[in-house]
């Protein structure tokens, strides 16, 4: 880590009190499940909790069509990208995420890396897509990209709010 890396302070004042105790297992004798906050994503890449899911940002490219390709394999997966010295990128890591072929390119990166074999890491994780094979567009995929990685912990009042 860098000397001085940057601390994001997460507001937990939003999240009522009985969903945090459910969260931590407090009060539940069969405990919890601390389910990670989306609030600043774009500093968590990789993603999943292998932290398989990685790319770089000249992993990808957009073809005319809009479609989105695999430019460079060879920053794919946490082999090439962390294993590389390379930061994974969260745009293109979060597409990776959604996107079930260009997963499984990701896939094949990791599976092929012995290290990450030893440690199950393939970035293989759920199966909700938001892809052409879900009904999804491009743009709707790049859209939904764009919101994750704008949540903040600062949330704009909303007009009806006022």
């Amino acid at each position: 880590m860098p000397s001085n890396p940057p601390v994001l302070e997460v507001s937990t004042d939003i999240t009522p009190q009985k969903a945090q105790q459910l969260a931590f297992g407090i009060n539940n004798p069969a405990g919890g499940y601390k389910v990670p906050s989306l609030i600043g994503l774009y500093l968590t890449a990789p993603y999943l909790h292998d932290g398989g899911v990685a790319a770089s940002a000249s992993a990808l490219k957009q073809e005319q069509d809009g479609q989105f390709v695999v430019a460079n394999p060879n920053e794919l997966g946490m082999a090439g990208t962390l294993m590389q010295n390379i930061l994974p990128d969260p745009q293109a890591s979060l597409r990776l995420l959604v996107d079930r072929n260009l997963r499984e390119s990701m896939i094949a990166a990791n599976q092929a890396n012995r290290d990450l074999q030893k440690s199950n890491v393939d970035g293989r994780g759920h199966a909700y897509w938001v892809d052409a094979e879900a009904g999804f567009t491009t743009q709707e995929q790049t859209a939904l990209i764009q919101f994750l990685l704008s949540l903040d912990d600062q949330p704009e009042i909303l007009p009806s709010e006022n």
